[in-house]
């Protein structure tokens, strides 16, 4: 039964094993056309996860930004592969490369699930194109409502005046009225004292 320590030393002891250079002896180009390419592919896959990090803490916003996340962790991996490609030509720890080999291959199938899964979610959020669109036809209805308001507005202004004109004809007409019930009234009297005085005179 292994310890703690034991498997530790299992995993991370590279003197179990030959260091894979020395299957490179007589082709020392294909040795370092490997390990140029593999360090040269773990720096780029480890600058991908780091620009997907940044991506994400600007934008905590986004819809499932936990499956971007997760699949920065499979690039990781995946670079982490092409690093111990490199470690085990000088330090053949392959128990080591084994483990990240299927923990890649775990967060991999994970990704791909979890990708197949959302896939219909993925597809049907709103492209910029379509965002565009649906602001620009916000924009023109608001314009549209703005404009009709300012109608409203135009026509509310007028219909004010008109009613405020038509208060003062209004006014005027009982004026008017006043001054002809007066007159009336006058004349009345006018007609009642001529007849008093036609009525002394007879």
């Amino acid at each position: 039964m292994y310890s703690t320590m034991d498997f530790l030393k299992l995993i991370f002891d590279g003197s179990v094993f030959e260091p894979h250079r020395a299957h490179f002896f007589d082709t020392p180009i294909a040795m370092d056309l490997s390990v140029y390419g593999n360090a040269f592919s773990f720096l780029a896959y480890l600058l991908i996860p780091v620009v997907i990090i940044y991506f994400v803490r600007k934008r905590r916003d986004l819809y499932l930004n936990w499956m971007v996340l997760l699949f920065g962790a499979f690039i990781f991996l995946c670079g982490l592969t092409h690093l111990m490609h490199v470690l085990i030509f000088w330090y053949p720890a392959y128990y080591l490369q084994a483990i990240i080999s299927v923990v890649t291959f775990l967060v991999s199938a994970a990704t791909a699930v979890a990708m197949l899964y959302f896939l219909p979610i993925i597809v049907s959020l709103v492209s910029p194109e379509q965002m565009q669109q649906a602001n620009k036809s916000l924009s023109d209805e608001i314009k549209s409502r703005e404009s009709k308001l300012g109608e409203l507005a135009v026509k509310k202004e007028e219909l004010k005046k008109a009613s405020e004109n038509l208060i003062l004809k209004n006014e005027e007409l009982e004026n008017f009225n006043r001054i002809m019930a007066n007159r009336d009234s006058a004349v009345k009297e006018l007609e009642a004292q001529l007849v008093d005085i036609d009525n002394k005179h007879a």
